[in-house]
């Protein structure tokens, strides 16, 4: 009975141990998978390397640990939508019914976060700042920042300092900015339109050259086409563009325009104006012995050479009575007093006048008798045009030949008194008047009635 017992005890054991080694080697079954990380989280590669020692396996099932659908391909690709840590887990099963998971975590690095400031809008060739400190690098640090500024330039820099850009045309510029950081990852493209408004184009008209003596003249510029206000600045010129060349005095100068636009974009221009000296001249007056002629001698004019010269009467009319008018010392015949004008014109075309009176000396008609006896009929010895003959002068003598009467000039003609005051008594006198211009001094018998 107990022989019985032990041997149904053995059978069982040797059944138990020959059903777990047939098992045993039915799943053999290995599950396994290498992944090769691309950049940050896309298209992760995913190997399958798992193994079966008894039949094949029919069936895999991926867990990318995303909460993403479960994929059966044998080799996939998958791509993460957001950075961190993931558990990705593979289970396969052979055509025996055996099964067999594999788990690894995976880290997914976040990519930069591209973002950036731009200054407010300015004008073409002028500095915009352009910030992108509050970028973040993501895992890892910045590498590069690729920037395209919308106008065919771009550039790539290493930091996140700000820095500047000029637009040399106008319009709307989209800019874009793209990261890279160290570990591969590439950000988002960060995109933002900057006005740009183009620099204005203005020409002063220019006024080359001006004769001092001119009348002032207004500048005028050429905005071509743009609004704006603008002032000028210079020696000589008012800020809306009266030049004074009389004011600026010879010489060459700087005329410059500063315009801004209603954009808000300045811009100036500059021109030269020269202003050429006048000549000088001074007039000097002239007398002539009625009928007879002299030369015009005035002091030289100076200016430019070569200096031309031009005589008419000071009212502009042609003049009369000279040889010549279009030199500097004509001979002048005259009748009467006549004023004229030399105007003086140089080698740079400016020109400056001055008024020459010629007075005519006429001939002097002296009294050879007169009755100072105060009943108001040739009570004074009056010299004929004698009053026309400026520093000229008169002496009287007696018959012992001394001095009774002397005057310079003759705005008074002589009343008969002596030095003394008193009448002269009647009887005959002597006299000498000197015209002092050049003419000859006239003498003679004067005789004194009552």
């Amino acid at each position: 009975m107990q022989c019985n017992k032990l041997f149904i005890a053995l059978s069982l054991l040797t059944s138990f141990l020959f059903f777990n080694q047939v098992y045993a080697n039915v799943c053999d079954i290995t599950a396994g998978f290498t992944y090769a990380k691309t950049t940050c989280g896309k298209d992760v590669a995913f190997t399958d390397q798992s193994v079966t020692i008894t039949g094949t396996i029919i069936k895999r099932e991926w867990n990318f640990g995303d909460n993403s659908p479960l994929s059966t391909t044998k080799n996939p690709a998958h791509t993460y939508a957001a950075p961190g840590d993931f558990t990705v887990t593979l289970t396969v099963t052979n055509d025996v019914g055996c099964t067999a998971s594999k788990s690894q975590t995976i880290h997914i690095n976040a990519p930069p976060f591209a973002s950036f400031a731009i200054s407010a809008p300015d004008c073409t060739n002028r500095d915009i700042t352009f910030d992108p400190t509050n970028s973040l690098p993501g895992d890892g640090t910045f590498a590069t920042f690729r920037w395209d500024f919308g106008d065919g330039i771009t550039q790539t820099k290493t930091n996140n300092q700000p820095f500047t850009h000029q637009y040399s045309n106008g319009g709307n510029h989209t800019i874009t900015l793209t990261i890279t950081s160290t570990t591969g990852c590439v950000s988002n493209m960060a995109t933002k339109t900057v006005t740009v408004y183009p620099t204005p184009m203005v020409e002063i008209i220019p006024i080359y050259t001006i004769c001092e003596g001119a009348q002032p003249v207004q500048f005028s510029v050429d905005k071509h086409g743009f609004t704006g206000t603008g002032t000028f600045s210079g020696t000589g010129i008012s800020s809306d563009g009266i030049f004074n060349p009389a004011a600026a005095g010879p010489g060459k100068f700087d005329i410059t325009y500063t315009f801004t636009s209603a954009a808000g974009c300045p811009y100036s221009a500059t021109t030269v104006i020269e202003v050429d000296p006048n000549p000088r001249v001074t007039g000097t007056d002239v007398q002539v012995l009625e009928g007879g002629r002299t030369k015009i001698n005035i002091p030289a004019p100076t200016g430019i050479e070569p200096l031309k010269y031009k005589w008419t009467l000071a009212n502009g009319d042609p003049a009369t009575g000279l040889d010549r008018d279009n030199i500097l010392s004509p001979t002048v015949t005259a009748t009467n007093n006549t004023s004229y004008m030399l105007t003086v014109t140089s080698g740079e075309g400016c020109s400056a006048s001055a008024i020459v009176n010629v007075n005519i000396l006429k001939k002097l008609v002296v009294p050879n008798t007169f009755t100072p006896n105060g009943d108001g009929i040739n009570d004074y010895w009056v010299i004929h045009f004698l009053d026309t003959y400026a520093g000229c002068s008169v002496t009287i003598f007696n018959r012992y030949g001394f001095k009774i009467y002397q005057s310079t000039g003759y705005s008074k003609p002589w009343d008969g008194r002596g030095s003394n005051g008193e009448p002269v008594e009647v009887g005959t006198y002597y006299y000498i008047i000197d015209p002092r211009n050049g003419d000859k001094v006239i003498s003679g018998n004067l005789t004194v009635l009552r």
